[in-house]
């Protein structure tokens, strides 16, 4: 794929925006904003900002406003591609969620880092009871718009791991690990390779998935995830992120 021209269905296009944003090509989110909004799009972008926030630049969500306003939301789109990136609120939230889902393996000992697995399993499992625990804490007026933001996000977000990262950011908020935001001057947009779109998120990438897992004899899901694995560590400007 030489140009976003080329890249027309909207389940490519939405697979497409996150690796851009990812990989800090900020013409190329801007492009996918624009084309998105003009297939009629803007609620979906408006839902999948924070889910986008927490698993890429969590500590971005109290900057964000939910909106379907077309300027806003390509602005936002065009920071969080600019900003740094941290995947702690990813990492830890992947933990919990397999442990909320009974996969005990991710728990190593007793110590505090199994505390915070724990904490977000259950706040998986109980997130009513999680989001009043968390407004109980003293906050000042910017804590507060992070929390509102993080549970916006979680009433938006679809699948139950990308609930799992919003939790993850209110949880990291609160223990007051919050990494500063740094911007990136430059884009990271000349040489994006448009095929990474194609994932197992994608109809024509779980025929390609498919097709390899047969020639190769391996595991569809597994190799599934991998791909997943590879693709989400391409990050530009990544902050230390030990989860």
């Amino acid at each position: 794929m030489k140009s976003i021209r080329a890249v027309t269905d909207n389940q490519v296009c939405r697979s497409l925006l996150q690796k851009a944003v990812r990989r800090g090509a900020v013409s190329v989110v801007e492009k996918v904003v624009v084309h998105l909004l003009q297939k009629g799009e803007a609620t979906w972008l408006r839902n999948r900002l924070g889910v986008i926030a927490c698993e890429e630049s969590w500590m971005y969500l109290g900057e964000l406003t939910f909106t379907t306003n077309e300027e806003v939301l390509i602005k936002q789109y065009m920071d969080l591609a600019s900003c740094s990136k941290n995947k702690n609120a990813a990492g830890l939230g992947s933990l919990a969620y397999e442990l909320s889902k009974g996969v005990e393996s991710v728990i190593v000992g007793d110590d505090i880092n199994s505390k915070h697995i724990k904490i977000v399993a259950e706040a998986i499992r109980r997130p009513d009871d999680f989001w009043s625990w968390v407004k109980k804490n003293q906050m000042d007026s910017k804590d507060l718009k992070f929390l509102a933001n993080a549970e916006s996000g979680f009433k938006m977000a679809g699948w139950p791991w990308d609930k799992a990262f919003t939790l993850a950011s209110a949880y990291l908020s609160i223990i007051g690990d919050v990494p500063q935001i740094v911007m990136n001057e430059s884009s990271n947009s000349a040489f994006f390779p448009y095929w990474v779109a194609i994932d197992k998120h994608t109809s024509l990438g779980k025929r390609s998935l498919l097709k390899c897992a047969e020639k190769f004899s391996l595991d569809k899901g597994g190799l599934g995830w991998v791909q997943f694995y590879l693709e989400s560590a391409k990050c530009e400007n990544l902050q230390f992120s030990w989860w």
